[in-house]
């Protein structure tokens, strides 16, 4: 009886050793594929990005959306006008109303172009955008706002179209990172 007992006690001893040896192995080979890991880390530069975002969304709520939206480019046009003298506009009700409408037209569209033509926005890189803005606010200065709102020549037009492109991205862009 002592000599099975003995027997058993040495194969218990022999399977805990083959399992504490697996165990080595293994622990081995995950801190031989961690190392790995790092070397190819540090070998790889991280990607670098460019990102685009043609949408403008600041919230997924379209009304608030558009609200914000008109709040922002009310803000820079009236600065950009009062700086600049780029327009004249009889009453500040006129200047809402032309933001109002410029909106409105410009989310329409835009959204009709991402929609329809996305292919023309990669190609052209952005610039339908800004020559579309740019018939936008012809149309309203020449055939709606006829006498409440007028730009003072075309150049000043624009003038005014590419400032506030460029200053509605660069504040989006920092208004966007801000609510994240």
């Amino acid at each position: 009886m002592e000599h099975k007992d003995k027997e058993k006690n040495t194969e218990q001893n022999n399977q805990e050793q083959k399992k504490k040896d697996e165990l080595e192995n293994l622990l081995k080979a995950i801190e031989e594929i961690e190392k790995q890991n790092k070397n190819r880390k540090k070998g790889k530069r991280p990607r670098n990005y460019f990102a685009i975002e043609f949408g403008g969304v600041f919230h997924h709520n379209f009304l608030v959306n558009f609200l914000f939206t008109c709040l922002l480019n009310f803000t820079i046009v009236l600065a950009l006008i009062e700086l600049f003298n780029f327009a004249e506009y009889k009453d500040i009700l006129y200047l809402i109303a032309f933001v109002l409408t410029y909106t409105t037209l410009e989310q329409m569209f835009r959204y009709y172009v991402l929609l329809n033509h996305f292919q023309i926005v990669i190609k052209s890189v952005g610039f339908i955008f800004f020559f579309g803005y740019i018939v936008i606010y012809y149309l309203l200065d020449q055939f709606i706002f006829l006498t409440t709102f007028n730009f003072l020549n075309a150049t000043m037009l624009a003038s005014c179209v590419l400032l506030f492109t460029v200053t509605r991205y660069i504040l989006s862009m920092i208004i966007r990172k801000s609510l994240r």
